[in-house]
């Protein structure tokens, strides 16, 4: 009962913040002053997160694999509130090395990146953090020291080198956790069927007895070899969140260009329009938004008395790049960019020095050389990307297709229509100007509405241009003949082109498309790639180098999931099985277990 009531909070909050976020349209209005707003704010529940790594200390060559797990402070469960986060690697300078978002399904998310040999060794900071937590301290955004060595430059000024007299500690020596009978201990022991193995032999991780503790909760599993070099130490997610205190979240009296608006329905963006004029009305103006691409995004946003709109997306698209356009005659009076505000007091993080010894040349030259074999073979050891449901912009029952090759292909899409589209009229405005429009159902269509045109999910208001392109170029055109809103405006009918190729961006021009913006996107969701020696004898003829011999983001534990297998690599030594994750009741749990590989 209290995990109802607690979520019907939530909801009352999150409303109360959408209405209050809403500045094009609600802000302005509300009788709220900044002080009611505020109070309003600190009843919705605040954020932290926790980031499991694959390893804390990485060579120039090698991945970085990471999970991350957005919990909501009030319920101490994964949150509901956001749905992306953003994960950042950071130099002592405040530089990002990179800056990934991550959408969040059930607060939890995963991505990797790949460390360039132009990294130069040193020390860095993997934060985490959502939208909504940088209301928040510097010191409760998530934060990991990771550090990097680059073996292949001379310059090794970022990191301390030091004698043989003062060597650093040997390499940090994780102890295997105390094994608990209790099963609802948030530590546990990792059952496998052997506990010392040959090289390429098949291992079992076998998690059935914690069957019920963990069932319908989150977790990722890292197995790799152990650490010969010293590591920054990191805490485990059970003693991480057992030391965490979150401050309250500050919101200035300015708080309509300070808030950092949680990311509640997906993928949150803020743009702002620029007049050419600054005597140029920005208020209320209708931004068409269109991300073209295989998988296309549409929409319409309304701009506030500054001219910022926002638009969320919430499904998958596929292009990196989104075109803005006034919905307007005067569109030409504008240009765009889109807001990305920074993380704040960034310049107040603190680094661990990264040490090197000449003790450690042999340990970093054998894995400099495991990485080098590894990364001359990735073609035959590939991820690969997960395609995720695609929801499309119109439900294609409604829709008529005519694909032109199916017809004698006229010289321009304007021939086209006259001679085969049906319930479509190009009507004449003057001598330089026509408009398409689309019949609709019943007499009572609003005929004045023109219909919404997009080729290859771009927006095209210049009707002139679309109807004289080449047909040639053309692959379908499909027809919509109902009414419909889309933000603040009507359309009667539609009409999607869709090019044989898909235009390149340049080609937008020719319909007086030109605001194009790069956009900060999520990543796509990989399937890593998992060593097998039963598919083939090509397989078995490679050379297997590898450190990293499983990385399992993470997923949601079924039944299906408690029996795990992986193959060893030809590397010997000392590795280690980590699991980390949270229960479906909000229990952090992480477990560790050590094996042999000879």
């Amino acid at each position: 009962m209290d995990r109802i009531n607690n979520k019907i909070q939530l909801l009352v909050a999150i409303a109360i913040l959408i209405a209050a976020t809403q500045f094009s349209s609600v802000y302005s209005q509300s009788k709220l002053s900044n002080k009611e707003l505020i109070t309003k704010l600190k009843n919705i529940p605040k954020e932290y997160a926790y980031i499991h790594t694959n390893n804390s200390l990485f060579l120039t060559g090698e991945y970085l694999y990471y999970s991350i797990y957005c919990i909501n402070d009030t319920t101490k469960l994964l949150t509901e509130i956001s749905k992306a986060a953003s994960v950042e690697l950071v130099d002592r300078k405040g530089k990002s090395i990179f800056k990934h978002k991550v959408k969040l399904k059930s607060g939890t998310g995963n991505g990797d990146f790949f460390i360039p040999t132009s990294t130069p060794s040193g020390s860095y900071k993997l934060l985490g953090y959502t939208q909504w937590m940088q209301n928040g301290a510097l010191k409760d955004i998530y934060q990991l020291d990771i550090h990097i060595i680059n073996p292949y430059q001379g310059d090794q000024s970022g990191a301390d080198t030091i004698s043989n007299q003062d060597s650093i500690a040997s390499p940090i020596d994780i102890p295997l956790q105390t094994i608990s009978k209790n099963p609802l201990a948030r530590t546990l022991q990792i059952p496998m069927n052997n506990y010392v193995y040959n090289k390429r032999d098949r291992a079992v991780l076998n998690l059935s007895k914690f069957q019920d503790v963990l069932t319908d909760g989150y977790y990722s599993i890292s197995v790799r070899k152990k650490n010969e070099l010293p590591a920054p130490k990191y805490d485990k997610i059970d003693r991480f969140l057992d030391s965490l205190i979150v401050d309250e979240y500050s919101f200035s009296d300015n708080i309509e260009n300070t808030l950092f608006i949680p990311e509640l329905r997906g993928e949150l963006f803020q743009g702002k329009v620029i007049p050419g004029n600054q005597n140029d009305r920005v208020k209320d103006l209708k931004v068409g938004v269109s991300i073209p691409g295989e998988h296309p995004f549409f929409t319409i946003a309304k701009t506030d008395d500054k001219g910022h709109f926002y638009f969320n997306i919430a499904d998958y698209y596929s292009g990196d790049r989104a075109v803005f356009e006034i919905l307007d005659d005067d569109k030409n009076k504008y240009t765009f960019e889109l807001i990305q505000k920074p993380l704040r007091n960034i310049e107040n993080l603190h680094f661990d020095d990264l040490k090197i010894d000449l003790t450690m040349k042999d340990a970093i030259l054998r894995r400099s050389i495991s990485n080098q074999i590894e990364n001359s073979y990735f073609k035959f050891k590939p991820d690969s990307t997960i395609m995720p449901g695609l929801k499309i912009i119109f439900n294609k029952s409604i829709r008529k297709t005519y694909v032109l090759d199916d017809f004698t292909r006229f010289k321009t899409i304007r021939e086209t229509v006259f001679e085969y589209v049906k319930d479509v009229v190009i009507r004449r405005v003057n001598k330089n100007k026509s408009v398409i429009r689309v019949k609709g159902y019943n007499f009572g269509t609003n005929s004045l509405a023109l219909p919404l045109v997009l080729m290859d999910g771009v927006i095209i208001q210049n009707h002139n241009a679309l109807l004289d392109y080449e047909s040639a170029r053309i692959y379908s055109i499909e027809i919509l003949r109902d009414q419909f809103i889309i933000g603040p405006q009507i359309y009667q009918g539609a009409v999607l082109v869709k090019s044989k190729k898909g235009l390149e961006l340049s080609n937008f021009s020719s319909f007086g498309v030109q605001n194009f913006t790069e956009l900060f996107k999520s990543l796509e969701t990989k399937k890593y790639f998992k060593q097998s020696y039963n598919d083939s004898d090509v397989v078995d003829k490679l050379p297997d180098y590898r450190y990293q011999i499983l990385w399992q983001p993470v997923k949601k534990f079924t039944a299906k999931d408690f029996v795990l297998d992986f193959y060893t690599s030809d590397i010997s030594g000392i590795y280690e099985v980590i699991l980390q994750g949270i229960t479906s009741t909000g229990k952090p749990i992480s477990a560790i277990q050590s094996f042999t590989v000879n």
